[in-house]
């Protein structure tokens, strides 16, 4: 690993706290649901709070298929997913083939986020020998 990497990888883990559930579905009530988000909302900006994008040298982008707001060093570079099948997708596979890594943040327990998270994957195993690695954060 290269030092700008391996340094972003030891602030990422290194943020103390359970991960929220990022933005579930089959909450009691709204309110729980908004509290939810918030939490998740919390632990996202503190998990990237030390890093900047540059960390990860040569390029990265970030997918979330949760309605969660990018911290702001991580706007460019921030894509809300929550595509159904035949969404138009975001990206080209030209750009896409130019970075070095993405990362996506999704809930396990929520289909629709699943579902999303699927179709990242496929867009980007498309690409075969030219797909950048990917590292899910559930």
């Amino acid at each position: 690993l290269k030092v700008g990497r391996l340094k972003a990888c030891r602030s990422f883990r290194a943020s103390s706290g359970e991960p929220p559930v990022l933005g579930g579905r089959g909450m009691a009530t709204n309110n729980a649901a908004a509290a939810s988000n918030s939490n998740a909302q919390e632990w996202l900006n503190r998990r990237l709070a030390p890093l900047e994008p540059s960390d990860f040298e040569d390029g990265i982008h970030i997918y979330c298929t949760a309605e969660l707001q990018p911290p702001p060093k991580f706007q460019h570079v921030w894509t809300v997913y929550r595509g159904a099948q035949g969404a138009i997708w975001p990206h080209t596979a030209e750009d896409m083939a130019e970075l070095q890594a993405i990362i996506i943040f999704s809930n396990p327990t929520d289909e629709a986020q699943v579902a999303s998270l699927c179709r990242v994957v496929q867009a980007i195993d498309g690409l075969g020998h030219d797909a950048p690695p990917i590292l899910w954060v559930p």
